[in-house]
């Protein structure tokens, strides 16, 4: 056979080890592929990430009571301390930590068997104490303090991202008196009752309240004297318990 000659080919130009064409191919798909990370990519996962936190985020083990013209006070009821009922062990718990100056043993003796924007103050008040366990500006994820992504925090009021939870309800403080049982006692726009408060001691303001401010003077006299040892601002208890002994009375 002759020798077969190879076919005469023009000179490749080469730069830093690569032709030019196809060095500008890899540019160009390179670049597709950052802008359609910056323009699809990066806010479509913004988007999901915030509805994930608007969804998951923050605090949950929390209901949520009033905020209606008959009950206008929104009460943030924590249920990280959740018991299935309020047994001896947790209404001793409960009347150490909420009424440190009352005997307990006694109390278990004496124990109980319009135009205003509600809809904007509940949701307010509901969205503040979810992003209120992280600092402003802030939310808790698996955990974890993160920053709000910028589409969420368009949604949420600034009031909201402020990261101050509310206070606590106000319930029966003997020490102030005949004023512990004042109707006008200011309370606060929202405020937080736990779990074991709920169980223990009924909705807010409590059923140790409502007992040692209510109608029934032997209910009122037992909180007073018995349970938290102090003398009863406008009842006479000691004639009370002296009419009870004789038979009089409930």
């Amino acid at each position: 056979l002759k020798p077969i000659k190879t076919p005469q080919t023009g000179m490749f130009h080469m730069w830093a080890g690569f032709a030019p064409a196809d060095l500008l191919r890899y540019v160009v798909a390179l670049s597709l592929m950052i802008c359609a990370y910056f323009l699809y990519l990066r806010p479509f996962k913004n988007s999901v990430a915030s509805a994930s936190i608007a969804l998951c985020g923050g605090q949950l083990d929390f209901t949520m009571e009033g905020g209606t013209p008959d009950s206008p006070q929104i009460v943030l009821s924590d249920n990280t301390d959740w018991v299935q009922s309020c047994d001896q062990e947790a209404q001793y718990t409960y009347m150490q930590r909420a009424y440190p100056s009352a005997n307990a043993s006694n109390h278990n003796q004496a124990s109980l068997t319009g135009s205003t924007g509600w809809g904007d103050k509940r949701l307010a008040a509901f969205l503040g104490y979810a992003f209120s366990s992280c600092p402003k500006g802030t939310v808790l994820k698996f955990g974890k303090c993160i920053a709000i992504p910028p589409i969420l925090a368009r949604f949420i009021p600034e009031e909201v991202r402020r990261g101050s939870p509310p206070k606590d309800c106000k319930r029966f403080n003997p020490s102030l008196g005949a004023a512990a049982c004042a109707v006008e006692s200011p309370q606060s726009d929202v405020c937080r009752w736990d779990w074991l408060s709920k169980v223990c001691d009924g909705t807010h303001p409590g059923n140790v309240y409502r007992s040692a401010c209510g109608h029934d003077v032997n209910k009122s006299c037992i909180q007073w004297e018995k349970v938290f040892h102090k003398p009863h601002p406008t009842r006479n208890c000691e004639a009370v318990f002296h009419c009870q002994k004789l038979g009089y009375g409930p």
